[in-house]
């Protein structure tokens, strides 16, 4: 089943799949935790589809400020 990215009032990126618990969630509220979503995010097995690595790197970057080389190469595939 295809996941589906939801951002929450809180920052927290949840990655569910339709009709089930939530199966990775991406705490983005610091500049630390941004940090440790864009690291986990290669890691997650399954491997996630581009899009929501592209929406897990645009919150990162908001939090961050700008735009570092992890963000600007999830962003351009």
């Amino acid at each position: 089943m295809p996941y589906k990215a939801s951002s929450s009032p809180k920052g927290t990126v949840k990655l569910v799949r339709s009709g089930h618990p939530p199966e990775y969630k991406f705490p983005v509220k610091n500049k630390g935790q941004a940090r440790n979503a864009m690291a986990r995010l290669n890691q997650a097995k399954p491997a996630l589809s581009s899009a929501i690595k592209k929406h897990v790197a645009r919150k990162a970057a908001a939090v961050l400020g700008k735009k570092t080389d992890a963000i600007r190469r999830i962003l351009s595939m």
